[in-house]
């Protein structure tokens, strides 16, 4: 959240924001992944960057993991940025692993560390 604080957005009529969740948690390897969705009228407006911030601090301090990942298409430039500018490293590539609209993406890997995310918001 670095300094900022954001009202939440009214649900009203207009829904939910988004989603995220965990998913290929690894207790072994103190590992796991996330995953985000933010519907296109809230897009740009921070919500993702602040869930994100908020998910890593439960997992790294509550949950006690040890490294997060995220996969993030190669032709989403709003989501690389992102983990760019929230800290992630970027660490490999499958490339050409999703089909869709007639064309194939790559998937690009994301990982942090929690001394990574601790040197940044703690």
């Amino acid at each position: 959240m670095g300094g900022r604080a954001r009202a939440p957005p009214r649900r009203g009529a207009r829904g939910r924001i988004g989603s995220i969740n965990t998913h290929g948690t690894a207790r072994e390897h103190g590992t796991f992944a996330y995953g985000i969705s933010i519907g296109t009228p809230h897009q740009r407006k921070g919500y993702a960057g602040d869930a994100i911030v908020i998910l890593l601090r439960y997992m790294f301090f509550e949950r006690r993991f040890q490294k997060a990942e995220a996969w993030v298409y190669a032709s989403n430039d709003a989501s690389l940025a992102l983990h760019r500018r929230l800290g992630f490293v970027e660490e490999g590539r499958r490339r050409r692993s999703h089909y869709h609209a007639g064309r194939y993406d790559d998937e690009v890997l994301f990982g942090m560390t929690i001394e990574e995310f601790t040197e940044r918001y703690a």
